[in-house]
This record gives structure tokens, C-alpha cells and sequence, in this order.
């Protein structure tokens, strides 16, 4: 089953395949489960496709989350440009693969300085 352009697997758990699109957690599924009157244990398998549809509209509904999946990508995207485009120092450190808020550099931020290498 695709929501909002995200594939889920249909063995899993309803609450967790949720939280596989972007900007939903557990915690927000379980909301919404707990809103449509879904119980806990059920399965992607078992939704009709009246409920697949209730699911959809939910999470699209301005109530409930303000940005879901290619919205809060495209948000956060822009966030990012906004900040290289003023030549602020955490886009600037940020695109050098350095620790953004503050963290020692000497001998920490390893992990950091890795992950920018790979891309």
C-alpha cells in the first residue's frame, strides 16, 4: 500500500508501517489510530480500502499535522537554503561537514566528518 508516495509493508503492524513516512513517529500513528478507532495489533493486511482511505485523509488534514512526507522535506529544504543564502555559520559549517551547535571538534565529531565524506 502507498500513503503520501510511501510504500508500507503490509506484515507489519499498522501504527509502525505508519511511522515510515516521513514526519510521522509512533507516537503521531498512535494518535491516529486511536482516533479512527483502529485497535493496536491491526495489521495493513486487514484495512479495507474504506480505512486505507480514512488514513489518507487524516494525515492530509490540516488538523492533524501541519507537514507530512514531500511537505516538510520541501520545508526543511528551503530552511537549509535560507541559511546559506544569509552565509550564516551553521549552513556554512554544515555544508564543511562540521558539528553545527557548538560540539568540540579536537577529538570528538567523528561521526559527523565520516557522514559528509561518504556523500
Amino acid at each position: 500500500m502507498f500513503v503520501l508516495d510511501t510504500k508500507i509493508q503490509e506484515n507489519k503492524i499498522l501504527i509502525v508501517g505508519l511511522s515510515s513516512i516521513y514526519g510521522v513517529g509512533l507516537s503521531s500513528s498512535f494518535n491516529l489510530c486511536k482516533k479512527l478507532g483502529f485497535s493496536k495489533n491491526l495489521k495493513l493486511q486487514q484495512c479495507t480500502e474504506n480505512q486505507q482511505e480514512k488514513i489518507t485523509g487524516v494525515l492530509l488534514d490540516a488538523n492533524f499535522s501541519s507537514n507530512v512526507s514531500n511537505d516538510l522535506k520541501k520545508f526543511e529544504f528551503s530552511r537549509f537554503q535560507k541559511l546559506l543564502a544569509i552565509k550564516c555559520s551553521r549552513g556554512i559549517r554544515r555544508i564543511k561537514g562540521l558539528p553545527v551547535r557548538g560540539q568540540r571538534t579536537h577529538t570528538n565529531a567523528r561521526t559527523v566528518k565520516k557522514s559528509k565524506s561518504k556523500n
